[in-house]
Order: structure tokens, then C-alpha cells, then sequence
């Protein structure tokens, strides 16, 4: 009977702050799942940022290889001026802004060859020319899938870091939004 009288004679500042300890508890936990669901998410973006320059180093490649087979069918400029777009982008410091601009051009440049395959190479059917535009074209499909997987993983990090209760911190520690590839 004294032990329960004991605990009734707790005063209500120790249940106050009890309870604010398990809330701090709660939010500190947040906050630290928060950041760590950020980094998964951004690690996932930094291999596909990589996986992207892969793809955009093999869509060079095999545009250069197409050109070579070319070469005999265009005159100089055009083969020089070609060669240069091709050779335009260095990919190691290629940023993510930039993917887009050169996966057009290099798009641009596929629709250039193709036009002088149709126009010289249409009666034969050269094995090695199908075989590098259909590369070119794996390729394509893989950079536009590393794309989107990019771009769902942008998303679940700006969620984490606009998430309401946890978002002045990621501003005090200068954490900005990740914009998407296009």
C-alpha cells in the first residue's frame, strides 16, 4: 500500500518530461532515418549518373565505328565536321544537365548516318552497320531507363529532404534538391 502511494506522489513535471523525452527520442530518430534513407537514395542516383556516361562513351563509340565505315561515301568536311560532334563530349566531366544535350546530338548525328546508309548502302545488307545500329539503339534504351531510374530516385530524395518536420535541418546543412534528368 506505501509503494502505491509512492508512485501517486510522483509529481507531474517528471511525466511531463518523460514525455518529451520519448517525443525528442522519436523526432532525433526521424531525423536520423531521414538522412540515412538520403543517402541510399543518393548513391542509387550516383550509379546511374555513371551507368549514363557508360552509355553515352559506348553511343560515341559506335557512332565513331559507323562513321569510319562511312568514310569512303562523304567528303572531307562533312566526315571532319561529324568526327567532331561525335568527339565533342568528355564524359568524366560531363555533368547530369549536360546528359541530354549530348544524347540529342548524338541522336541528331544516328538520324545524319542513317541517311547516308539509306542512300548508299540500301541494296546490300551489311551485317556490321546493322550490327552497331542496333547497339546504338540498346544502348539508347538503357541510358533512357538509367534516365527514369534516376529520376524515380531524385524524387524519394527531395521527399526525404522536403519531408516537413525535417526540413530546416537539411537546410542548415545546405542539402538541396536533386533536379531530374530529362
Amino acid at each position: 500500500m506505501k509503494c502505491l502511494i509512492n508512485i501517486i506522489e510522483i509529481k507531474w513535471y517528471v511525466y511531463v518530461i518523460a514525455i518529451a523525452i520519448i517525443i525528442l527520442l522519436i523526432y532525433i530518430g526521424l531525423v536520423i532515418s531521414s538522412f540515412c534513407l538520403m543517402n541510399s537514395f543518393k548513391q542509387k542516383m550516383d550509379k546511374c549518373v555513371e551507368s549514363i556516361r557508360i552509355d553515352l562513351f559506348q553511343m560515341q563509340e559506335s557512332l565513331n565505328k559507323i562513321l569510319d565505315l562511312f568514310k569512303v561515301y562523304i567528303d572531307e568536311k562533312t566526315y571532319l565536321d561529324l568526327k567532331e560532334k561525335i568527339n565533342k563530349y568528355e564524359f568524366k566531366n560531363l555533368s547530369k544537365d549536360e546528359f541530354f544535350i549530348c544524347f540529342s546530338s548524338f541522336e541528331v548525328i544516328k538520324k545524319t548516318l542513317e541517311g547516308i546508309y539509306i542512300n548508299n548502302f540500301e541494296s546490300t545488307n551489311n551485317e556490321t552497320i546493322n550490327l552497331l545500329f542496333s547497339s546504338f539503339k540498346d544502348v539508347t534504351i538503357h541510358y533512357t531507363d538509367m534516365a527514369q531510374d534516376f529520376n524515380s530516385n531524385a524524387v524519394g530524395f527531395n521527399y526525404w529532404r522536403n519531408l516537413y518536420f525535417t526540413k530546416w535541418i537539411k537546410k542548415l546543412f545546405k542539402i538541396e534538391e536533386v533536379t531530374s534528368i530529362k
